[in-house]
Order: C-alpha cells, then sequence, then structure tokens
C-alpha cells in the first residue's frame, strides 16, 4: 500500500464562499432561520482557525447565496427585513480560493 502523505510544498485549495460568524451558537441559530425563510442554501461549519470567533459555529454561503442575502439585508427597506435580526452582532468573510479569510463587513 503506497503512502500518502500530502506535499508540504502543495498549497490546498478551496472554493471561494462566504462565512458567516456570530458571537454566540443562539445567534448563529436564529439566523440559520432567516436562511431558511428565505429559501437560502447554507452549512453550519466549525468556525475556520483563520478567523477568530466566540462562537464555535459559522455558516457557509457560496457567492450567489451571498449576493442575494446582502441585497435583501442593505437594500429592502427596514420594516422589511426579518425582524429576528434585530440585536444579531455578525462578521461575514469572503474565503479566497487559497484559504485566506478577507473581512467583507462586520455589524
Amino acid at each position: 500500500m503506497r503512502n500518502m502523505k500530502a506535499d508540504p510544498n502543495e498549497t490546498e485549495h478551496y472554493t471561494e464562499h462566504y462565512v458567516v460568524v456570530f458571537e454566540s451558537v443562539h445567534s448563529t441559530l436564529r439566523f440559520e432561520t432567516i436562511l431558511r425563510g428565505l429559501g437560502l442554501a447554507y452549512q453550519i461549519i466549525p468556525t475556520p482557525r483563520k478567523i477568530s470567533a466566540d462562537c464555535g459555529l459559522a455558516i457557509r454561503l457560496s457567492p450567489a447565496e451571498w449576493k442575494s442575502l446582502s441585497r435583501t439585508l442593505t437594500q429592502s427597506p427596514p420594516e422589511t427585513r426579518p425582524s429576528s435580526l434585530q440585536g444579531v452582532s455578525l462578521r461575514v468573510y469572503r474565503i479566497t480560493e487559497e484559504g485566506e479569510p478577507i473581512l467583507v463587513t462586520a455589524d
């Protein structure tokens, strides 16, 4: 059987995506409810090691889903935005193909 150790010179490749991090598990679950209500696809994931957060859970979104969510949160009138977002503090990072997090927005 061949030894399948990773080449230390080879870099890991990621698909570009967005990660939303929160201050608490409760906030993560509230946000998940919003995403479900909007019909958006997402994954709950462990918070990536390169991102510092108080909560160990994060939500992963594709670029298309983030664009749709961002439009909903920023362009719709306040009275039509999900009320369960009130008091939820979040940060959104774009994860590059090299796996580097870039802060997109902080609330």
